[in-house]
């Protein structure tokens, strides 16, 4: 991820594109869905568009909000509403399944 927000803000995001598509794929499409892809991973996940505006925005033409730097870490924000809270107990009945049989 650190990797294309630098080549992003760089100007640079095409860099990412597979070499063996480069010649049958627009550039513009390409940094489009980057442009998206960026979008969707906003650190606050209320900044992030729903699938509907993700659709919307991969099948028209607007112009698209400028995403900004995500954040790379692995904890959630407690101050964020769009996420529930965090059950810390184990199952709901105490009990655990450790042998894990196919059906």
């Amino acid at each position: 991820m650190m990797q294309t927000w630098n080549l992003w803000k760089d100007g640079n995001a095409l860099e990412m594109m597979d070499l063996s598509i480069r010649q049958s794929c627009p550039s513009s499409e390409v940094l489009r869905c980057i442009h998206v892809g960026l979008l969707c991973v906003q650190d606050c996940a209320a900044n992030r568009p729903t699938m509907s505006e993700i659709i919307f925005m991969l099948s028209t033409d607007t112009t698209l909000p400028s995403p900004t730097q995500p954040t790379f870490s692995i904890t959630r924000s407690q101050n964020d509403p769009s996420f529930p809270a965090i059950d810390t107990s184990s199952s709901v009945n105490q009990v655990t399944i450790s042998l894990v049989d196919a059906r």
